[in-house]
């Protein structure tokens, strides 16, 4: 049986005949055209299976419900599926900006904050008509008569401005007020009527962000990222931050407040009323300015489970105010820097007291010779040499604090 079957097989071989090349052109493209629609047919079924959480079940998701990474962050938009969107953010420097000196490098300063520097900037506003309305985020737009968020009958919630300008010349009132929760700027500008400092008293405003009790304002979850402040007698004034509804700060350059007059009892970030704040972030600003009073201004108390890192300060009367009356309680103050870009009234720190408190980490930045004046008991000059320094609540030294 051998033989035959290997006679039929040779056969066989020898009627096929040999492929023309217009013959293999042609099985060639069949070839490709059926690998095609099996990649085709393959990444439909592939779809549907991913789509599908068991026979019969499709799964529906939007993005803004997925995890997120750091440069991408969840914006309320009433005009959107779910009422929410995504906004992809990436670091951004205003187009032909110089930054100011006297700065360092991983600070904020005029060229990576504000509405100019925004990512997606269209290099113009739009000016805003109409009353802000919860669940809604506005994006580039003008606020030629500075804004009120909410009113005291009609509070709003989850408002987000992106890109925005508030301006105005405002000399004893606010140049936005809030009413409401869950508020946020993001990449904005609070500006005075000027083109540039110095800013004349007659040109500026009191309050830039007002949220404490003035007007019957008051905010609860309240963030400011990304922003530039300045022109103001008080920056920033908010109250009532929790643990469930923190007030936060990160990114901000509040320089230049106006010119005092002899009048303005000039604040950066704080509270000036007396009321208790639990749990307020105040992350990688710069604050600098030449102030009568606190770049920081949590003037009274009690405050609690603040945490105040990587900021770079300078200038005012007492620079930092933490609780000076108050006693705070779980105040974590680490990776600052203090920079001798202005002289301050009368020295870097009001009074560190209270229990459970952290001070590490906090570093001399030497731009110009300064001298501490006043009452502050470590009168001494600051020297090219303490560049590097240790910042401490007793002084400047070469090593870090250890207390409390």
């Amino acid at each position: 049986m051998a033989a035959p079957v290997f006679k039929e097989c040779s056969n066989i071989m020898k009627r096929k005949k040999p492929m023309n090349r217009r013959q293999f052109l042609i099985n060639n493209r069949k070839n490709i055209a059926i690998s095609l629609v099996a990649v085709l047919v393959v990444g439909i079924v592939g779809s549907i299976i991913l789509l599908t959480k068991a026979a019969g079940t499709v799964v529906s998701s939007e993005i803004e419900s997925g995890t997120k990474s750091a440069n991408i962050q969840t914006v309320s938009d009433a005009t959107a599926s779910g009422g929410s969107a995504v906004k992809f953010k990436t670091g951004s420097v205003a187009t032909g900006c110089t930054p100011v000196s006297g700065i360092p490098a991983g600070f904020p300063n005029n060229c990576n904050s504000g509405y100019k520097a925004a990512p997606g900037y269209p290099g113009s506003l739009t000016a805003f008509t109409g009353t802000i309305q919860s669940n809604t985020t506005y994006s580039f737009k003008d606020f030629p008569s500075g804004a009120s968020i909410g009113t005291t009958g009609t509070p709003v919630t989850n408002v987000t401005f992106y890109g925005c300008r508030f301006h105005d010349i405002n000399l004893d009132g606010a140049l936005i007020v809030m009413f409401g929760d869950n508020i946020t700027l993001d990449y904005s500008s609070l500006e005075p009527e000027v083109a540039a400092p110095p800013i004349p008293y007659n040109k500026g405003y009191q309050y830039g962000l007002e949220a404490n009790g003035s007007y019957n304002a008051y905010v609860n979850k309240f963030t400011v990222t990304h922003s530039e402040i300045w022109g103001f007698g008080n920056a920033i004034d908010a109250s009532g931050s929790t643990q469930a509804k923190p007030h936060t700060f990160r990114g901000n350059y509040i320089h230049d407040p106006r010119n005092d007059g002899g009048i303005d009892h000039t604040d950066g970030i704080g509270e000036l009323n007396g009321a208790a704040s639990d749990y307020v972030v105040i992350d990688n600003n710069t604050i600098i300015g030449d102030g009568n009073t606190n770049g920081i201004a949590y003037q009274y108390g009690p405050y609690r489970n603040f945490t105040v890192t990587n900021n770079y300060f300078s200038g005012y009367g007492y620079m930092i105010n933490l609780g000076g009356y108050g006693g705070p309680t779980n105040i974590t103050f680490t990776d600052n820097v203090w920079g001798t870009n202005i002289q301050q009234a009368y020295g870097p720190w009001y009074s560190w007291a209270g229990t459970g408190n952290l001070w590490r980490r906090n570093k001399i930045h030497f731009v110009n010779q300064i001298k501490l004046q006043g009452d502050d008991p470590n009168s001494y000059v600051i020297k090219a040499t303490d560049e590097g320094k240790f910042w401490t609540p007793s002084g400047i030294s070469t090593t870090d604090y250890t207390g409390n």
